[in-house]
């Protein structure tokens, strides 16, 4: 089972992953409306009104919004054929375009009372690290002519992959429609999402029999070095969450206790989930500490790649656990029966992304002997190009730089990091960004 693990390509995993998510999104946005001309218009309109993003990209969005009909049959079928060029191959132009369509919709939606600064970031940065994983897997093993990739499984058993299919099909169903996400046509968009994924997994992890198998050394390469990558990425997030909350004042036993409460009333979870929180805001003064601690901890841990075993662990179960907290409930802060619910994947995609990198390095830590790197791990980026090391660091200083403002720049608080610190509301705006557009993740 060891041996198994270390085998998967778990980049390509969390390709299937990505595209999964796009595939969401675009049959959500469709239902919406927002794909016909005078709903895309409308919301292109909504976007500029209501963010802080620069003026020179509010003038590109009016620019689209005049030329909605063109725009948005470029975007739509940009949006569908990168998602199938995903869930089907290897070449790294598809998850670096995904990447980018993922990082005009965050800069769209900076500042916005229903945006999340990570929601759209996250994917955008996962798809960033898989595109350069599969460069470098070009440009290092020389297989760059394998249009539908490499093996993603090291062996397939049909009853199993037909098995876990099913169980990827009802997890998809289940959530999609607790979340909401779809509004009044949430059945359609779960039943359609959840079917057309599926049989999409399916058909890409079919077509691991027309795929050739990268070599052992080559899957530790990638695996090793760029799943912990994606897990400094939500190390740094937690930075990030931890210095807000501090700001909103959600680790005080009252601030810790209003907020679960709000979460009972408003979620869409499981009573069982929610017999949970009544019982967890009762118990405030003794577990907002707690979880001040473990979330510090955890974010210094992940980003730095250390003890990954148990914080991998433990941070997956504390983002599995508020993903399924946060199932319809209204995006904007405080919520309020009109504004849209929050999006499934902005917690689902982070989740499921550490949970591989839970059990990959599980299996790292009793395949190998040396205590140093059971729990420091092994090193990152002697063996990477110079090109990829400077890309890789580059983006993550970047990322430290704006989890870290906060600490000089005390006077901005909570949310302004959905402004990424380059275009700060006035002062006396501040708090009330904060309290408006800025929910627990």
């Amino acid at each position: 089972m060891k041996q198994y693990i270390n085998n998967v390509n778990w980049i390509s995993v969390i390709a299937l992953l990505l595209a999964t998510t796009m595939l969401q999104l675009i049959l959500q946005q469709l239902y919406l409306g927002n794909f016909t001309v005078v709903g895309f218009s409308s919301n292109l309109q909504q976007i500029i009104q209501s963010n802080k993003a620069p003026e020179v990209w509010n003038q590109f969005l009016m620019l689209l919004s005049h030329y909605s009909v063109v725009s948005l049959t470029m975007i739509f079928l940009l949006m569908l054929l990168t998602t199938i060029g995903l869930f089907f191959s290897s070449n790294p132009v598809y998850p670096f375009v995904i990447a980018m369509i993922f990082a005009s919709f965050w800069i769209s939606n900076l500042g916005r009372s229903s945006s999340w600064i990570f929601e759209f970031l996250f994917p955008s940065l996962f798809a960033l690290v898989v595109s350069i994983a599969q460069w470098d897997i070009k440009n290092h093993f020389k297989k760059s002519n394998q249009q539908l990739g490499y093996k993603i499984l090291p062996s397939h058993k049909k009853l199993v992959m037909i098995l876990a299919v099913l169980i990827i099909f009802v997890i998809f169903y289940y959530f999609n429609y607790l979340s909401k996400n779809g509004g009044e046509h949430r059945l359609a968009v779960s039943l359609l999402f959840s079917i057309f994924s599926s049989l999409a997994i399916f058909i890409s992890l079919y077509l691991d029999r027309l795929r050739p198998a990268l070599q052992t050394e080559v899957v530790d390469f990638i695996n090793n070095r760029y799943l912990v990558i994606m897990g400094s990425i939500i190390g740094l997030m937690l930075v990030y969450q931890v210095n807000a909350d501090i700001s909103l004042h959600w680790f005080t036993s009252e601030g810790y206790k209003n907020l679960v409460e709000t979460y009972q009333k408003t979620s869409n979870a499981p009573e069982v989930v929610k017999s949970f929180l009544a019982l967890s805001a009762s118990m405030s003064s003794i577990l907002a500490p707690i979880q001040f601690i473990f979330e510090t901890l955890a974010a210094f841990c992940l980003f730095l790649g250390i003890f990954r075993i148990p914080m991998y662990w433990l941070t997956t179960g504390l983002l599995g656990l508020l993903m399924i907290i946060e199932f319809g409930v209204p995006a904007q802060w405080p919520p309020t029966p009109q504004s849209p619910v929050n999006w499934l994947w902005e917690l689902m995609l982070p989740t499921s992304v550490l949970l591989i990198c839970s059990v990959h390095a599980s299996a790292q830590f009793f395949c190998t002997q040396s205590h140093r790197e059971r729990w420091l791990g092994t090193q990152l980026f002697s063996e990477l190009s110079l090109s990829t090391k400077t890309l890789v660091i580059s983006m993550l200083i970047v990322i430290f730089g704006i989890a870290f403002a906060q600490s000089t720049a005390s006077h901005i608080v909570g949310t302004v990091l959905s402004t990424t610190l380059l275009f700060r509301p006035p002062s006396s705006e501040v708090q009330h960004s904060v309290e408006s557009s800025y929910s627990y993740r």
